[in-house]
């Protein structure tokens, strides 16, 4: 992976891991990161406190790593559910990104 893509997608996954351990009270953390099919995916889900996607708060985070998936022509998948924790899955094509 070329340099801008590791720095991106470094710092989508410091923007998880910021999250879950500011805010959701998590005790276990699934990450998952796999390439394939000229994909690559990375999977970061919490048991924490999670919360109501339709009522964000002022923060910055989660637009974030929305933003950074987005600008590498990928999309980030957020799905939470107030007390069954958090889930970001962002998907970024390899093909548009120099591989060395």
């Amino acid at each position: 992976m070329g340099v801008d893509l590791r720095r991106q997608v470094f710092l989508i996954f410091k923007e998880c891991i910021n999250n879950i351990a500011r805010h959701s009270g998590a005790t276990q953390v699934d990450i998952v990161f796999a390439m394939s099919d000229s994909w690559l995916r990375l999977t970061v889900h919490d048991n924490g406190r999670g919360f109501d996607p339709h009522h964000l708060s002022n923060g910055h985070g989660l637009a974030s790593m929305t933003n950074r998936a987005t600008a590498l022509r990928g999309t980030a998948r957020i799905e939470s559910v107030p007390g069954e924790g958090t889930a970001v899955s962002p998907e970024i094509p390899l093909s548009r990104h120099r591989m060395w």
